[in-house]
């Protein structure tokens, strides 16, 4: 089941990190190319024809699209998919959480995890609960390891302990870790 875009492409405050696009003309822009540490999990993961990056989802996530994609180059670095659309999951509330009310936990939300690639910023990873009028939290990071393990640890902290991670703060000012 694909989802719904009719929110990021209406342009609605939120939906495109800044300095994507021509709005980042200020900026310099970036390549999905890295150097990652030998003993990096992610670069041992890697091989030179490319494939799906390694990711533990937890059980309750619903893994919609997942093209979050890299490859070794020959001089050690490595390429990711620059795309905007690398990765897309939510939650399904557990039946036990019915009478629940969705203030009181944050699965009866259904949050979904949104991820992707802007020349402007690097990867940026937004947590929308429910859709993208409510961007609970969102990270960004230049470098696949680090969206790899903000990604794992957000999708733990909703799916086991029913919490949102903390409000990072907008793309490009900094970051606050999950």
């Amino acid at each position: 089941m694909r989802r719904a875009r009719s929110n990021r492409s209406r342009g609605v405050s939120g939906s495109r990190p800044a300095g994507s696009g021509a709005a980042g003309a200020g900026r310099p822009l970036m390549e999905p190319i890295f150097r990652l540490a030998p003993d990096s999990p992610l670069a041992a993961g890697l091989t030179d024809g490319g494939g799906l990056v390694p990711l533990r989802a937890p059980g309750g996530w619903a893994v919609g699209h997942k093209q979050l994609t890299a490859r070794r180059l020959p001089d050690g670095r490595c390429e990711a998919n620059g795309s905007e659309d690398l990765f897309w999951a939510r939650t399904a509330p557990p039946p036990w959480l019915a009478e629940v009310p969705p203030d009181e936990d944050v699965r009866r939300r259904e949050p979904h995890l949104d991820a992707g690639w802007y020349a402007g910023t690097g990867f940026r990873l937004c947590l929308l609960a429910p859709d993208w009028d409510h961007v609970r939290s969102q990270h960004t990071a230049t470098r696949p390891d680090g969206l790899v393990t903000t990604l794992e640890t957000w999708m733990a902290l909703v799916s086991r302990h029913g919490r949102l991670p903390r409000r990072c703060p907008p793309p490009g000012t900094g970051h606050t870790p999950p």
